[in-house]
């Protein structure tokens, strides 16, 4: 897959940026050297201009006399020559002998004379010869590598970097020659010398293998092997057989999404080289081996009374990694006995990574906010507003193995509703079971006491609460919640009751409200002192339309005058 082009420095920018720097670079220049020439300069004109005359004069006369003195000796060599040649045009027309014994005495007599300028030139050329020498050498040491020689039997047989690459190539060479018994085991022991060598002698491990496969005496072939992790996997005859099968296997996972990238999990290479016949496969055996996997699917068979976690914990998989096989077993509908979960996927030889962006949405938990209110007592818990997830948009990388998510790095969230937090009140109330008037209970109903605790007609004591009445009639007349507590009972009693609420407060105490006409609660709500729970009316064994108030205090019918301010 082509991996996306890096942003880079086009020329045309990088020239037109130093087009620029080198414009304001000769303006600060030329502003500066103004500002030199105005502030100090022209106050030192003349004397800086006599200054710079007699230095002038002085490098120029410096210049001259290094220039004669290297030149000095190449001017007395040309006069030495002169010399010799005006010797020689004398000798003209005589013997050659005659001109050879002229030319030797010339010759002897310049090199007696001038031995001055001999050493002279030969301090001269001396640098520059080693100059060269030395250009020469640092070419031809460029060109060269350390490496390490590899012997065997006396011979070098190839050139590595290091002697790593070596033992490589011969766990390479071992694996390629699979053995079948009663073969006799080729063992290659070799030697090592470091020496430099031209950088085209060095080999890589593979190169190297197919010598050391050369020198077993078996009989090889040419053959395209597969390596994975480093580890020979199998080999073939049949060139151009792996590389369609490994280009199949990734097709396979391809979505054709724009940034998807798709790969082999391991390392994977096809190395074509030299390889033992005998450990040669057939094209279509060794691509069958390819597409094959390790291990086959295994499952496990839900019994009655297991739970996903259950399974897990029995079987010593990791939760998680239950629930990725299983997507949705941790729901009840998802999880009956005598269904099938997958325990172990199959593991193919060769494991698919793809990694690619996905979009999907999720909710964003709420929050649980709470209140204290002594409305309500000590241990209750009122939710006065329903919580409710968000939703958001979610844009992640998620990396996937054989087709189960392995991980996923979320890229950007964008909140498209907002959560709304639920809200409890936790009661900090508390009733004193043992004194009345404290103020912990409040009148149920407003009116006018019609018959005490104790009496119904005012002499007998078979009364066991408190009735309520109003003035022109009660019926429809709101009831409170006397203090706050759970609902326990909200139904029609048949005991003479009527419509009976009864509400418990906690430690032992319950409050009852009898003859209700409508009742505005159910078992299971939870009330603050002061809600409406009821309306008053004439249901069951009554004489007229009241409230028959009650106090229970562990199972005791008591005075609700204690308890009432």
């Amino acid at each position: 897959m082509n991996s996306p082009k890096k942003d880079g420095f086009h020329p045309a920018e990088f020239l037109i940026w130093l087009g620029e720097l080198m414009f304001y670079l000769c303006k600060g220049l030329r502003v500066g050297l103004r500002w030199i020439y105005h502030n100090t300069l022209r106050h030192y004109k003349r004397r800086i201009v006599v200054l710079s005359k007699r230095a002038f004069r002085r490098t120029k006369r410096t210049l001259q006399h290094f220039w004669q003195r290297l030149t000095a000796p190449f001017h007395k060599t040309a006069d030495g020559w002169r010399v010799v040649r005006q010797k020689m045009a004398l000798t003209k027309g005589q013997p050659f002998r005659v001109r050879m014994n002229t030319l030797s005495d010339a010759m002897q007599d310049g090199f007696h004379t001038n031995a001055g300028l001999v050493r002279s030139l030969f301090n001269l050329c001396l640098p520059l010869l080693a100059a060269v020498v030395l250009a020469v050498v640092l070419v031809v040491v460029s060109q060269m590598n350390s490496g390490v020689n590899v012997i065997y039997n006396g011979q070098v047989i190839g050139v590595v970097n290091t002697e790593a690459q070596a033992n490589q190539a011969i766990r390479m060479v071992q694996s390629r020659m699979v053995l079948n018994e009663g073969d006799d085991v080729f063992t290659f022991e070799p030697t090592y010398s470091i020496d430099y060598v031209d950088s085209s002698a060095i080999m890589d491990e593979y190169q190297l293998a197919d010598e050391i496969i050369s020198l077993s005496g078996d009989s090889i072939a040419e053959g395209e092997g597969l390596y994975v992790n480093g580890s020979f996997f199998g080999a073939t005859q049949d060139l151009g057989t792996i590389q369609p099968v490994l280009d199949d296997l990734l097709n396979s996972q391809r979505t054709g999404a724009e940034d998807e990238e798709v790969a082999f999990a391991e390392s994977v290479e096809v190395v074509t080289g030299l390889y033992p016949t005998a450990n040669l496969q057939d094209g279509e055996d060794l691509a069958a081996a390819i597409t094959g996997t390790t291990q086959e699917d295994t499952y496990y068979t839900i019994q009655v009374g297991d739970t996903p976690s259950g399974v897990a914990d029995a079987l010593g998989i990791d939760y998680d990694q239950l629930l990725a096989l299983n997507p949705g077993c941790d729901q009840p509908q998802n999880f009956i006995a005598g269904q099938q979960l997958l325990v172990t996927k199959a593991v193919p030889v060769l494991s698919v990574q793809v990694t690619r962006t996905i979009q999907y949405q999720q909710e964003i938990p709420y929050e649980t906010e709470t209140t204290n209110s002594s409305l309500y007592l000590q241990g209750t818990n009122k939710v006065t507003r329903e919580g409710q997830n968000g939703l958001a948009d979610v844009t992640a990388r998620a990396t996937y193995v054989n087709g189960v998510e392995v991980s996923r790095t979320v890229l950007t969230t964008t909140t498209i509703q907002e959560p709304v937090n639920e809200q409890v009140t936790v009661g900090t109330g508390t009733v004193d079971v043992s004194s009345g008037g404290s103020g912990s209970f409040i009148w149920p109903m407003s009116g006018y006491v019609s018959s005490e605790y104790g009496d119904s007609d005012g002499r007998s004591s078979n009364h066991r609460g408190m009735d309520i009445a109003r003035y022109g009639g009660a019926t429809g007349a709101p009831i409170y919640a006397s203090a706050g507590g759970r609902v326990i009972y909200a139904t029609y009693n048949s005991g003479g009751y009527g419509r009976l609420v009864k509400i418990d407060h906690g430690n032992g105490i319950q409050t009852w409200y009898a003859h209700c006409n409508t009742l505005l609660v159910s078992v299971g709500d939870v009330v603050a002192q002061g809600q409406q729970i009821a309306t008053a009316g004439s249901t069951g064994n009554v004489t007229g339309p009241h409230l028959h108030f009650e106090v229970v205090v562990n199972g005791v019918k008591v005075n609700p005058r204690r308890y009432l301010p």
